[in-house]
């Protein structure tokens, strides 16, 4: 998506911040699970219902901010950003 194909996995600051960034992700999935289950347990369709249409599409607006802010913020100071990698072999 950023132009840089493979080259991030070279820098360990990006795969730090894209790590720290990946948690986010996997705190909104385990939410859901946390939601969902006791309502399809319960048998509560339209709390179901309320809380899916809740955890989709403003689930994944909040992450991707969440994330892109966290991931900006674990990169050091001085670091080129997401398009620039930092390929410690090269230097």
């Amino acid at each position: 998506l950023l132009g840089q194909r493979t080259r991030w996995r070279r820098d360990a600051a990006l795969v730090r911040a894209y790590g720290r960034g990946s948690w986010i992700w996997t705190a909104t999935y385990l939410l859901r699970v946390a939601v969902f289950v006791p309502l399809y347990l319960g048998g509560q369709v339209v709390a179901l219902v309320v809380a899916r249409v809740a955890l989709t599409w403003p689930r994944v607006a909040v992450a991707l901010a969440v994330s892109w802010v966290v991931v900006r913020r674990s990169l050091p100071a001085g670091h080129p950003g997401l398009r620039h990698p930092v390929d410690r072999a090269q230097r």
